[in-house]
């Protein structure tokens, strides 16, 4: 189902990254409004951080999809 709320994002980024780091430092992020200030008015919240690594060796990083919900104030 698509939401026009809902941006996913993903990443690659090193094995030694998890997704307890990642979940942290991007609530501080949205929480200190460190990158997007006040961007339009609009406060992101954190959805899910989901670890799509399917251990293929090929690849030494991992791979992540970020959902966050942009809502204006």
């Amino acid at each position: 189902m698509f939401d026009e709320n809902v941006i996913t994002l993903g990443l690659c980024l090193p094995a030694s990254c998890t997704i307890n780091n990642l979940s942290f430092i991007l609530e501080r992020i949205f929480r200190d409004r460190v990158i997007f200030d006040d961007l339009y008015s609009a406060d992101f919240q954190l959805i899910e951080v989901k670890d799509l690594n399917d251990d293929n060796k090929r690849l030494p990083h991992r791979v992540y999809y970020i959902w966050y919900v942009s809502r204006n104030v």
